[in-house]
């Protein structure tokens, strides 16, 4: 059960992929639709009784997935020297295309804010910032 707006974007960025990369202004609206549902999400937060990483996380996540769908995002049978290496190998020698949004997150960053936040709870635990203050 597909909507028909979506339908209709799809085929017209597909249709615009094979002429030129221009997105179609249907899938950019949707797209701006989407942004708009966040923001407002957001500032509902206390009435919805939701967490703000939840509803970023949950619009970035349909975020990618219309945009898969879409094919906006640069897929390739193979990765080009300019991808990097996108395959990944398991054990068993087998190998799978990530998609490119996989390989794109910076790891580094992540970890830094993980460890961070870590750091931040032990010693608020610990009583130095009480100390300080």
């Amino acid at each position: 059960m597909s909507h028909p707006f979506l339908l209709a974007a799809a085929e017209a960025a597909a249709e615009a992929a094979e002429e030129h990369h221009a997105v179609p202004p249907g899938v950019t609206y949707l797209f701006g639709l989407i942004l708009a549902l966040m923001i407002l999400a957001l500032a509902l937060e206390e009435k919805i009784h939701a967490k703000k990483s939840l509803i970023t996380g949950l619009f970035a996540v349909l975020s990618l997935f219309l945009a898969t769908v879409f094919d906006l995002l640069p897929f390739q049978a193979k990765p080009g020297p300019h991808q990097g290496d996108a395959m990944l190998r398991n054990v068993f020698g087998e190998s799978f295309e990530l998609p490119i949004y996989i390989p794109a997150i910076d790891w580094g960053v992540i970890a830094i804010i993980l460890g961070s936040s870590l750091f931040v709870d032990v010693v608020s635990k610990s009583g130095l910032f009480t100390w300080i203050a």
